[in-house]
């Protein structure tokens, strides 16, 4: 088999029917075989009857029904659609999306001999909120009108796909993005059997909503897949009434791309649940071609040299700097780690210091285990960050270091970060708010030496509990 249309469907009846109408009007060449794939999720609604109907023109059409359980979910049922088909090139749609007539065929001739390739496609009306005459438009719609109706609503701001800004900014070529696998929703998403072999499938431990497409495209990423928007192949999602709480949906949301990091443990995940998926790529871009020394004052060599004394004596110990890409504060400071965020500074420190432990990492969202560094010094760097994100930071500092350091330079500012520049007096009253204390330790020439301390209860709450507390108080 050529193709393997993937379809999980749970109750929306309606929605799958003319899901598979629209499949059931493709216009393919006689030599490419496809079959479709659905996966019903244990529906109340008679799916099953509705599949039967159109196996007269989709005869390749296979129905498969799992028992509803308590462990069922979106990833379980993707997967048994991936083990159940036979195509060398994967077509996962959502239930309720539409497709035009040339989609099985286009999508083939774009696959064909790239087994590298992600295909991301249009998805038109994902969050559309139709009026009566959309209403009418939408139920009026055919295989035969599907491409015009879409070319007109394309750039629409009800129906406009939420990603295609990020689509055009790079002429479709996503690899030029540092953070594709962002953009990857399984609504409507193509590529190869062999890539998909390299993952594990969809993680079926993803059992809330949200987040296990996204989880699924980083994997392909990681795999070595190259990332695709097709312009010119789109899909229109069929509005339908949305039931889930928002709340709940924002928590498991949270808690799903916290454990996309937990799997992962680098840089490129760390931070993706403190940024909303559209900015991701210029947040990661921003931090690929910072060069902290430019935004950071020059340390003095007496600063250099008290810093070492007071802190990094212990030659059996662990210590850690981070806020700082300068060879020279690396090379006199006598850390033995250093966390950077730039990758070709990360890529290059790597082999010019081979006595320190140089990581890909910010140090907001670590692995490592708890005061496993007897000390953390952290530059003016600091100021360079949001609050929110400082929060976080000195959270997660504090609980891998026995000591969290900070350098202030009050005389210094730097409007240029593009990030606004904290002040001493920001910080405190923010941070106090949270748990924290302060500690000025010792003054060199303009440079104070900070210490910090955070509640025992701050330290008790998890990560993903804070951040949930941090957006509730918005």
């Amino acid at each position: 088999m050529d193709v393997s249309v993937i379809i999980p469907v749970y109750n929306n009846k309606e929605e799958f029917e003319r899901s598979l109408y629209f499949l059931s009007k493709q216009q393919v060449r006689e030599s490419l075989a496809y079959e479709v794939i659905v996966v019903d999720d244990g529906s109340t609604e008679p799916i099953r009857q509705i599949a039967k109907k159109y196996q007269s023109e989709l005869p390749n059409l296979r129905y498969i029904y799992l028992e509803r359980t308590p462990d069922s979910n979106r990833s379980r049922t993707r997967n048994t659609g991936i083990q159940a088909s036979t195509g060398s090139k994967l077509l996962f749609l959502d239930c309720g999306i539409l497709v035009p007539p040339n989609y099985v065929e286009s999508v083939a001739g774009l696959l064909e001999g790239r087994p590298e390739l992600v295909l991301l496609h249009y998805i038109l009306g994902l969050f559309a909120e139709v009026d009566e005459n959309e209403a009418e438009d939408i139920l009026g719609l055919t295989p035969e009108s599907f491409e015009q109706f879409c070319d007109k609503m394309k750039y629409t701001a009800n129906w406009e796909d939420y990603r295609a800004v990020s689509f055009e900014s790079v002429q479709n070529d996503l690899d030029q993005l540092p953070a594709p696998w962002v953009l990857g929703w399984s609504g409507a998403l193509s590529t190869s059997r062999e890539l998909v072999s390299r993952t594990d499938g969809f993680d079926e431990s993803f059992r809330e909503w949200g987040a296990e497409d996204i989880d699924f495209s980083y994997q392909l990423y990681r795999n070595g897949g190259s990332f695709q928007a097709t312009e010119h192949i789109k899909t229109l999602h069929l509005p339908h009434e949305v039931t889930h709480n928002d709340e709940n949906k924002m928590r498991s949301s949270l808690r799903n791309k916290f454990k996309i990091h937990q799997k992962n443990g680098d840089f490129d995940t760390e931070l993706y649940p403190f940024c909303a998926d559209m900015y991701y790529n210029q947040l990661m871009g921003k931090y690929n071609r910072l060069l902290t020394k430019y935004f950071t004052p020059t340390y003095s060599e007496s600063l250099m040299n008290e810093l070492n004394t007071r802190y990094l004596s212990n030659e059996e110990g662990r210590s850690l700097l981070v806020g700082s890409d300068s060879h020279s504060v690396i090379q006199t400071l006598q850390t033995t780690h250093v966390f950077l965020q730039n990758k070709s500074i990360y890529e290059s420190y790597s082999q010019t210091f081979k006595d320190k432990n140089i990581v890909y990492a910010l140090g907001i969202n670590t692995f490592y285990e708890k005061r496993f560094f007897d000390v953390a010094i952290m530059t003016d760097y600091y100021r360079m960050s949001s609050l929110p994100m400082l929060l976080f930071m000195f959270k997660e500092l504090l609980r891998i270091s026995g000591k969290l350091v900070v350098i202030h330079t009050e005389d210094h500012h730097c409007f240029e970060s593009g990030a606004g520049w904290l002040t001493w007096d920001q910080v405190t009253p923010f941070l106090r708010n949270y748990g924290f204390t302060f500690e000025k330790v010792e003054q060199s020439g303009r440079h104070s030496i900070m210490e910090i301390t955070s509640s025992v209860s701050l330290q008790r709450m998890s990560t993903a509990d804070l951040l949930t507390v941090y957006y509730m108080s918005l």
